[in-house]
């Protein structure tokens, strides 16, 4: 379940994963037109709602 009161403030987080993985992140968000980040973002909130 994901709490309705959730902060809007941005902070960086730091991921370990293998190159190759972090290669086909960049190119999916690249082909979406979306950053690395906003890209990760997308992905874990559908992930999220999912659940």
């Amino acid at each position: 379940m994901i709490n309705t009161f959730l902060s809007k403030k941005t902070i960086r987080v730091n991921i370990t994963m293998p190159e190759y993985k972090l290669i086909m992140i960049d190119k999916a968000a690249k082909d979406h037109g979306l950053s690395r980040s906003a890209f990760l973002m997308q992905a874990a909130e559908r992930m999220a709602m999912h659940n």
